[in-house]
């Protein structure tokens, strides 16, 4: 079964996402149809789906997860075979306007599906969100589902590819979000995120090849703790790689594998 967050949770996230400052939006284009923000992207693109693995390193320990249930998953190591297991993540544009413009016009972001897939591509779950590209800066949000949930607490990808200093990205969250079944907090919890671009010509390898990235370093504290992400992006693939530090030294790597044009 396909399960997808709460519509109202996701909005209400959204919307305290995008009235964050110092990332920068640019002029919607008029479309009858298609999202305005969609025109001028050369990465996320509707006729691309990208494909992505993961891991998840626990001490010498390197694992995937699995759902049990509609609300509950647990962990198996890396290389185990199970129906329910989630082997491959993706990212996919949507074309026209989404469920979220539909809902709210002002809605600033291209409408993305993050999708968690089993061995044979079928999706298992999905996030309905968005990413924000221009020739600025791109930021992305990220998996956040199940095993990703710390991910929601953590630098989301971004990035300034001209930025020769360091920038910052703050993000207010209210009362525990109802998506999120492992973390709570009381009151609001306030993210304060640093990045750093801190190699220009970092070279990543790849299923499909070698190729040259940004190499991005930053760090989120809130009361969650303190979260670490080193991101490698590519300006006609997005990001190729992304290299999370948690609390407790848990790790989260998540890696380009395909792409496929449809």
């Amino acid at each position: 079964m396909i399960r997808s967050i709460s519509f109202l949770s996701l909005i209400l996230l959204l919307n305290s996402c995008i009235s964050s400052k110092g990332i920068f939006i640019e002029n919607p284009q008029n479309n009858e149809n298609e999202n305005p923000y969609n025109y001028d992207n050369n990465i996320y693109l509707s006729n691309r789906e990208y494909f992505y693995t993961y891991q998840i390193v626990k001490g010498d320990d390197s694992l995937k997860y699995k759902i049990d249930s509609d609300s509950i998953f647990s962990l198996l190591k890396y290389n185990s075979k199970d129906d329910k297991a989630i082997d491959l993540l993706s990212i996919k544009t949507l074309k026209t306007k989404g469920p979220i413009f539909q809902d709210h016009p002002d809605y600033s972001q291209t409408e993305i599906i993050l999708s968690h897939l089993n061995s044979n591509k079928k999706t298992i779950t999905s996030e309905l969100t968005g990413v924000i590209e221009n020739n600025t800066n791109v930021w992305l949000h990220p998996f956040r589902m199940n095993a990703f949930q710390i991910l929601q607490f953590s630098p989301f990808p971004y990035v300034k590819p001209n930025e020769s200093k360091k920038y910052k990205w703050n993000l207010k969250i209210g009362e525990h979000w109802n998506e999120l079944k492992d973390i709570t907090w009381k009151g609001k919890l306030n993210l304060k995120c640093v990045y750093e671009n801190t190699l220009k010509d970092k070279k990543i390898i790849l299923p499909f090849g070698t190729i040259n990235t940004i190499e991005t370093k930053s760090s989120c504290s809130s009361k969650i703790g303190k979260t670490f992400l080193t991101s490698y992006f590519n300006e006609q693939l997005g990001f190729v790689r992304l290299q999370y530090l948690l609390p407790k030294d848990e790790k989260i790597i998540i890696s380009l594998e395909k792409i496929e044009n449809k």
